[in-house]
């Protein structure tokens, strides 16, 4: 003791005309001891003076029992599951919103009079924080956690959360669970998105429901995809981003914000992160399931152009010294490094389109000049490895050679395991060189760069075409759909512009399948079916919702329409759309 008291005398001399705080733990006093320089005063303060409590919700522990208790713990140690009750005096994390968590410190009084160290703690209710300033200097609150013995002298809070701040409860707002029954509202999807981690996009596609808050400025008529806060009652209160989201049925909006106003009710389908601290939906992964109760566009869409492929080259089948034959320009727009492969969507090749970590690549058609009219771009597109990866389709005008302003129809998400359909619709209001384009972009927080294989590339028009040449005349749909059987489905030719009919048993179905692959089968044979589709153009992975409204499993009749294709050798339906089913 007497060592303590010299060392305390000495302090004192040491810090006489300091005008800060300092504390000094002693080992040997069996407990610690606070030294307190304010200037005017100096005191010798017990941390767990006036220790009260019994660290229950009932009767919580104050500070300095939160110091006893855990001053009493062996090293390592820890008491679980108690309230400590105390005034916030110094905040350390900062914004709250960044992990969802903050480490501060509470004392007895406001003034500091001893203090116990909260670290890493979560919010009323064990959520994330929301608002950087749910939690300020001053205010009272009760938590509830860990006391851990992290060292020697300094017990502290660990696995915490508020139970109340400045006597105020946790109260509920979260509701559903993310289903398209039960959806999440905005404050339940933000508190989602949070649980996932920094720039960490949820896995699968969760429904979240609410009024249209405000539109964010500005609103993209350029990629066809909004940004708007959603909330439970249309205030901008406890909100939700819905960032860069397609129109209804997974198509872009094609007039702007006007599609779209504040007081809208909506449910919106897609992946959410937390994007620095800031949940919101995935960019290119969310769409609109409905708008004021509407699940399909109540204006007249653009009709899907279609008939010939004005594209040559197409499908990758034509080579000329390690080149794709027609995907060369003369302008800037194809910068890609591009090889032949072998792992093709149709036919024998595909081209791979190389990247580049910090800057997007592009692969382009050699330049073609338009006619004024709609036209719809599309490719199939697959990644080269395990990481993910997104692509877009595109075209840019190209002006005496030079390239200008490339205009893109909003990213897809591709994997490696399938083929997956990129596609964009555009119109030119005039004649115009332009070159079709497919990115293949740098490195991001939502992708990583690497090879992307092309196939199957088109480009069709019902109303445009070839300047100087004859305007293409469109096939049209439904009323030109051919009903076949299966033999004969098999022995027609390869096109993505013949629909035909087909009707037959389903088997080889797995449980749970989201895209809808099996085999059909009729009396004179059978065939594979490559995914299907609840309408024409509709939005991919829906088919659990068919099975749900029609009770589609093994043995079940099923007529579908779709395209001859095949894959590697094998026969398939491809770009498959529901008619009808029966058990």
């Amino acid at each position: 003791m007497k060592k303590l008291f010299t060392l305390l005398l000495t302090l004192i001399a040491l810090t006489a005309s300091a005008q800060t705080s300092m504390h000094v733990y002693s080992k040997s006093s069996g407990h610690s001891i606070y030294y307190v320089n304010n200037v005017d005063s100096i005191a010798f303060i017990d941390e767990q003076a006036g220790a009260a409590g019994e660290g229950t919700l009932q009767s919580p522990y104050n500070v300095a029992g939160a110091l006893k208790a855990g001053s009493q713990l062996s090293y390592q140690a820890a008491i679980d599951s108690v309230y400590v009750k105390g005034y916030v005096v110094r905040l350390q994390s900062a914004p709250l919103t960044q992990y969802g968590n903050a480490s501060y410190y509470i004392s007895d009084s406001k003034d500091i009079t001893n203090r116990f160290y909260i670290y890493r703690g979560y919010s009323l209710g064990n959520l994330p924080f929301a608002a950087d300033d749910e939690l300020k200097v001053g205010d009272e609150v009760v938590v509830c956690g860990k006391i851990f013995k992290y060292s020697d002298d300094m017990p502290e809070f660990t696995s915490s959360f508020i139970y109340s701040i400045n006597g105020q409860t946790f109260v509920d707002l979260r509701k559903g669970d993310g289903t398209l029954e039960n959806p999440f509202n905005a404050f339940a999807a933000a508190a989602y998105a949070r649980s996932l981690g920094a720039n960490t996009p949820s896995d699968k596609a969760v429904y979240i429901k609410g009024k249209v808050a405000s539109i964010a400025d500005p609103f993209s008529t350029t990629y066809g995809n909004g940004s708007f806060y959603i909330s439970d009652d249309g205030t901008t209160s406890n909100t939700f981003y819905a960032f860069r989201t397609l129109y209804l049925g997974n198509q872009r909006f094609k007039e702007g914000n006007t599609q779209i106003k504040e007081g809208d009710e909506v449910i919106i389908c897609g992946k959410v992160i937390n994007y620095n601290g800031h949940p919101e939906t995935v960019v290119g992964e969310s769409y609109l399931y409905s708008l004021n109760g509407v699940t399909e566009a109540s204006d007249t869409p653009t009709p899907q152009p279609a008939g010939q492929n004005l594209l040559t080259n197409g499908d990758f089948e034509s080579w000329t010294d390690g080149q794709p034959d027609h995907w060369k320009t003369t302008s800037s727009a194809g910068n890609a490094t591009l090889t032949q492969s072998s792992d093709a969507h149709s036919g024998s090749y595909s081209v791979s389109v190389g990247f580049f970590e910090t800057a997007n690549k592009r692969l382009a058609h050699e330049e073609i000049t338009l006619k004024a009219g709609t036209y719809t771009f599309s490719f199939y597109a697959k990644s080269t490895t395990a990481n993910p990866s997104q692509t877009q389709a595109g075209y840019v005008e190209v002006t005496d050679g030079s390239a200008g302003s490339y205009k893109y129809g909003g990213y897809t998400s591709l994997n490696n395991t399938e083929w997956t359909l990129v596609s964009t619709t555009f119109t030119l209001s005039a004649e115009a060189t332009v070159a079709l384009v497919m990115m293949n972009p740098k490195t991001s927080s939502y992708a990583t760069a690497q090879d992307i294989l092309v196939d199957d590339a088109s480009l069709t028009t019902s109303d445009g075409g070839l300047a100087g040449g004859e305007t293409p005349t469109p096939t049209p749909d439904p009323t030109g759909v051919q009903t076949i059987t299966i033999a004969e489905f098999n022995a027609a030719a390869e096109s993505t512009d013949v629909w035909y009919k087909l009707t037959g048993t389903i088997s080889n179905l797995n449980e749970g399948d989201q895209y809808g692959n099996f085999d059909l089968t009729d009396a004179t044979g059978s065939v594979y079916v490559y995914g299907v589709l609840s309408e024409k153009g509709g939005a991919k992975k829906q088919f659990q919702n068919l099975v749900s409204q029609y009770g589609i499993q093994n043995g079940t009749t099923i007529t579908i329409i779709g395209n001859r294709g095949s894959y590697k050798g094998q026969i398939e339906v491809l770009n498959a759309y529901f008619v009808s089913a029966s058990n």
